[in-house]
C-alpha cells in the first residue's frame, strides 16, 4: 500500500465541489431532477475525490496508471454519448474504480456505483446489458492501469 502524503480531506473537498456543481446543473436543466440527483451526483463526488487523491499520490510515486485509464474511460464515455454505443458510463467508471490500485474505500464505492447502475437500468426498463459491457470495459481499463503501474520502478526515498 502506498503511503499517502496528503490528507484525504483535500480530495474530498474537490469531490464535494464537483457534486455541488453537478447538482446545480441538474436542478437548472434536468426534467427528472430527483432521479438525476440520486444517480449522477454520488458518482461525481466519488470519482472526483478518487481522481484528486490518486493525482496527489501519483506525484509522489510516479505511478499514473489510474490517470491514464481514467483518461481513456473519459474518451470512451464521450464516444458512447456521441455514437450511442451500448455502454453504461456508470458501469465503466464503477468497474474502473473497483479494480484499480487505489484506496480501498474508492474500490468499494466503485463496485457500489456499478451495482447502482445495474439496478437503475433494471428499474427504468433500460437495457441493463449496457452496464455489463461498460463494466467489462472499465475493468479492462483498470487492469491496464495496474499493468502500467507495475512497470514503474519505485522511487527511492531521500536520505
Amino acid at each position: 500500500m502506498t503511503e499517502h502524503r496528503h490528507p484525504l480531506w483535500h480530495a474530498v473537498m474537490f469531490g464535494l465541489l464537483a457534486g455541488a456543481l453537478g447538482a446545480a446543473w441538474i436542478l437548472k436543466d434536468f426534467t427528472r431532477k430527483g432521479y438525476a440527483l440520486g444517480y449522477h451526483v454520488p458518482l461525481a463526488i466519488v470519482f472526483t475525490t478518487a481522481l484528486v487523491d490518486v493525482t496527489f499520490t501519483a506525484l509522489d510515486t510516479r505511478r499514473f496508471g489510474f490517470l491514464y485509464a481514467a483518461g481513456l474511460a473519459g474518451a470512451v464515455i464521450v464516444g458512447r454519448m456521441v455514437e450511442d454505443w451500448p455502454l453504461s458510463g456508470h458501469g465503466i467508471l464503477g468497474a474502473l474504480l473497483a479494480v484499480s490500485p487505489i484506496r480501498p474505500v474508492f474500490r468499494v464505492c466503485g463496485a457500489l456505483v456499478a451495482i447502482q447502475a445495474l439496478v437503475t437500468k433494471a428499474i427504468l426498463g433500460e437495457p441493463w446489458i449496457a452496464v455489463v459491457w461498460g463494466a467489462l470495459l472499465g475493468a479492462a481499463l483498470g487492469w491496464l492501469g495496474r499493468f502500467l503501474d507495475a512497470r514503474v520502478k519505485p522511487l527511492r526515498s531521500p536520505g
